[in-house]
Formats: structure tokens, C-alpha cells, sequence
């Protein structure tokens, strides 16, 4: 018994000498904190809810997408702070970090190396500590589009799309998802667009004219979408805003759109072919990539870049260039698209002096409106060969703003289209023909305004 006793001590003693040594290893935690390590030979990384901050001296480790330490936790990351002392950002890390808005990186920086913020898509916040000559001695490298985009040089914080939400209203009616208002769309980061959550029902999209940039994730993953409409007043489309819009075939762009954001339309596997109006200079990066059934594409002659795998995954069969062969040569194309594109038929379309100054479109004028079933106006009009098609807008007011509903057809031997204005009253429709020349929308005048009663 009383070696048993001595035993019982002897156990309870070693257990005792055990928890000392494991807690004098063991590194302190603080209240709230996630995880702590190295991430540099003089760097270390904390997480605390999400946000994950660098601090130390010198550089980080370099990493690929796959081994960076906090890769299991990115998608609760939504801001990174980098304290002063850390001198090179490392490769890769903060890749595929999506959900990150925010960024603080200190004047101690003097390089961020290849892809730090690659696929940081929803990056918007972008803080720098010293001046605009100590930011353009950064050697920012490869793969960095998406801080270069955030952040503008020496300024302290660049937001963009901010504007007030309360300008911009949005309604979903049969299918259809409708867009009004005035200026930009405010900013969405993925699956945040309010109509986000019944995305499966929307069949149709139509963004009203007023509108002046489709916002980054607008309507990104609308997988039922086939039909999209574009007011002539965008001039922006920001980066994946049709992102996995698996059933758009085709997609007009409007003649005074002058940008587009990266990855636009990365996935959309149903799209055959697009044409790019001549107010675009760059392609960015993964446009289209991923976009299976994409077989031509038209580009004005005003094109200068062709981002990184802006054409890659494409199928495509056919480039039309609106511009000379001498400038087709000057073009910077990224060595990612040169299969996809040399793979192509490249068709030179020199313009004409006598096209440039193209004729506006012959117009047209309605024969009748009338009132059908649920609410909906049957507009008739006259039809023409000499054009390519016509488009269609009715609204509860004769200045088209309230309620407004457009819609474009390309069929010339239709000549009467059916809208559902979806509530009874006095509505207003007008109609003008468009033409395609030298890829841009080429409009007539309207057509005089005609009112309908709707009443049941």
C-alpha cells in the first residue's frame, strides 16, 4: 500500500513537471487572437476575427497560392494590416484573399513581389503611409492589377463606386430584374447585390438610361440570364459583372462604353461572339476567359493592350479589327493570349473616310400601341431592311424616366413587339432603328410618342 502511495505521488509529480514545461514552449495567445507565426525570418502574422496583420522587420517569405499559412481562413480575411518595419510583401501572400476590402501597407515597403494580390477582387480601401514619390519607388511586380487598380499613388484612401446607394432602385417583375436611377451603381463585393438571393429567378436584365457603370459582381453568377439590356448612357463596366452568367449568348455593349473591368465576363460559357465599341482602348485581364463557346470577336482600332489572359479558354475562330494592319502590329498583347488569338482568322477591316461619317439610321414611326392581357402594351411599328434592327421603350411619363422599359429586336420581319409594363394606367412608347457601322451603334431619332390605357 505504501508503495503504491509512493507511486501515486511519484505520477502526480511528473504530470506536474510536464504542464510547466508544455506552457514554457507554448507562445502566449492574445485575448481573441486566431492563430500566430512566423511568415518572415523576422516576421510574424496574427488573425484576430478578419483581420490578419503582418509585423516585424524585413521581409516576408515567399509563397505560393497553395502554402500560404492563413489559406484556410482567406475567406474570412476582409482587411490587411501591414505594419511599419516589414520590407518586401511576399509572393502569393495574399492571393485568392476575395473577400479583402481593406489594406493598410506602411512607407517601410519598398517591394511587393509577384501576385501578393492576385484575385484580391473586392480590394477597394487602400491606405499608404508615406508620399507619392516614396510610393513610385516600390518595385511592385507581376500579378498586381488589383492593388494597382485600389490604389492611386500617394493618395491615402481610394474608394471607388462609392456613391449613394439611394440614387440607384432595382425591382424584379416576371423574370425581369430592372435598374433605374442616375450615375454609378454603388459597389457590391460578391453575393452582396440585394438581389443576390433570388438571382434564379431573373431571366432578363434591363439597366435603365441614366445608369453610367454596371458595379464589380453586379449581377454575377445570374446563371437563368439569356437577355441584357445596356442604356447608350454607360460608360463603365466594372470588374466581374457578368461573372458565370452561364446562359448569356449575347450581350450588346453600348458605343460610349470606355471601360471594362477585369474579368468582366470571365465564364459566361453560352457567349458566341462580342464586339468591343471604339471608345475602349484596354482589354483586361481574364475578360473572357473561360468563355467555352466564344468564337469571334470584334475589336475597334482604338484598341492598345490586350491583358493577360483576357481571351484564354475562349474557342475563338475569327478577330475582326476595325483599324489597319500597322496598328494591329503595335497592339500589346500579353503572352498568355497569343495561342487563343493566333489560333484565330484575323479579318482587317480598314474603315472608310466615307463610313466614319456614317448617315444616322433611317427612322421609323409606331402604327399602334395597344393594350393586352396583364398589363403588357403590344407596340407596332413599321419595319425597314436598311436597318439592323430597332429599339423599343415604354413609361408611365412622356420623359421616359418613371418606369422605364426598354428592349432591342433584331428581327425585321416582326414588326410588333409585346411589353409587359406590369400595372394599369397610361403608358408612353416610342421606337428608333439602329445600325452597325464599323462596329458602332449608329441610332435614328425617335419616333413620335404614342400613350396606351392599360386596364387589365
Amino acid at each position: 500500500m505504501h508503495r503504491f502511495s509512493k507511486r501515486i505521488r511519484f505520477i502526480g509529480i511528473f504530470i506536474i513537471m510536464l504542464a510547466i514545461m508544455l506552457q514554457s514552449t507554448v507562445p502566449a495567445m492574445a485575448a481573441g487572437t486566431v492563430s500566430s507565426n512566423k511568415c518572415g525570418a523576422h516576421v510574424t502574422y496574427s488573425i484576430s476575427g478578419s483581420v490578419l496583420t503582418i509585423k516585424g522587420s524585413g521581409a516576408m517569405y515567399d509563397y505560393s497560392a497553395d502554402t500560404i499559412p492563413w489559406l484556410s481562413k482567406k475567406d474570412k480575411i476582409t482587411s490587411i494590416r501591414v505594419e511599419d518595419g516589414v520590407t518586401v510583401i511576399g509572393s502569393y501572400a495574399f492571393s485568392r484573399c476575395k473577400y479583402v476590402n481593406q489594406v493598410r501597407i506602411p512607407s517601410s515597403v519598398s517591394q511587393i513581389r509577384t501576385k501578393a494580390f492576385s484575385y484580391c477582387d473586392s480590394l477597394e480601401d487602400v491606405t499608404y503611409a508615406g508620399s507619392a514619390a516614396q510610393y513610385n519607388r516600390i518595385d511592385i511586380m507581376a500579378g498586381n492589377s488589383e492593388l494597382k487598380a485600389a490604389l492611386s499613388t500617394g493618395v491615402a484612401t481610394i474608394r471607388t463606386y462609392k456613391v449613394s446607394s439611394s440614387s440607384i432602385s432595382w425591382s424584379l417583375t416576371n423574370g425581369t430584374l430592372t435598374i433605374r436611377g442616375k450615375g454609378k451603381m454603388p459597389a457590391y463585393h460578391f453575393m452582396e447585390a440585394p438581389w443576390f438571393g433570388k438571382r434564379a429567378a431573373i431571366k432578363r436584365i434591363v439597366v435603365g438610361e441614366g445608369i453610367t457603370a454596371v458595379s464589380t459582381y453586379a449581377f454575377a453568377c445570374c446563371s437563368n440570364v439569356t437577355s441584357v439590356d445596356l442604356p447608350d448612357s454607360l460608360n463603365e463596366i466594372g470588374a466581374r459583372a457578368f461573372y458565370k452568367d452561364v446562359s448569356l449568348a449575347s450581350l450588346e455593349l453600348p458605343s460610349g462604353l470606355s471601360t471594362i473591368g477585369r474579368m468582366a465576363f470571365q465564364d459566361c460559357t453560352a457567349l458566341k461572339s462580342l464586339t468591343i465599341p471604339s471608345g475602349v482602348k484596354k482589354l483586361p485581364e481574364y475578360m473572357c476567359c473561360g468563355c467555352s463557346s466564344l468564337k469571334e470577336v470584334v475589336l475597334p482600332g482604338t484598341i492598345t493592350e490586350i491583358g493577360s489572359s483576357a481571351f484564354f479558354g475562349t474557342d475563338l475562330t475569327q478577330i475582326s479589327y476595325t483599324g489597319t494592319k500597322a496598328r494591329w502590329s503595335c497592339i500589346r498583347i500579353d503572352i498568355s493570349n497569343k495561342k487563343d488569338i493566333s489560333g484565330a482568322k484575323l479579318v482587317i477591316v480598314e474603315p472608310r473616310e466615307e463610313a466614319k461619317k456614317a448617315a444616322p439610321s433611317p427612322a421609323t414611326s409606331i402604327a399602334s400601341v395597344k393594350n393586352v392581357k396583364g398589363f403588357k402594351a403590344k407596340v407596332t411599328y413599321k419595319t425597314s431592311s436598311a436597318v439592323d434592327g430597332y429599339q423599343i421603350q415604354v413609361a408611365k411619363d412622356k420623359n421616359f424616366t418613371k418606369s422605364l422599359l426598354t428592349k432591342k429586336v433584331f428581327d425585321n420581319k416582326d414588326p410588333d413587339k409585346v411589353m409587359a409594363a406590369g400595372s394599369k394606367g397610361t403608358w408612353y412608347a416610342r421606337v428608333r432603328t439602329f445600325r452597325t457601322v464599323n462596329g458602332k451603334t449608329v441610332y435614328s431619332a425617335w419616333s413620335v410618342v404614342t400613350s396606351v390605357k392599360l386596364t387589365k
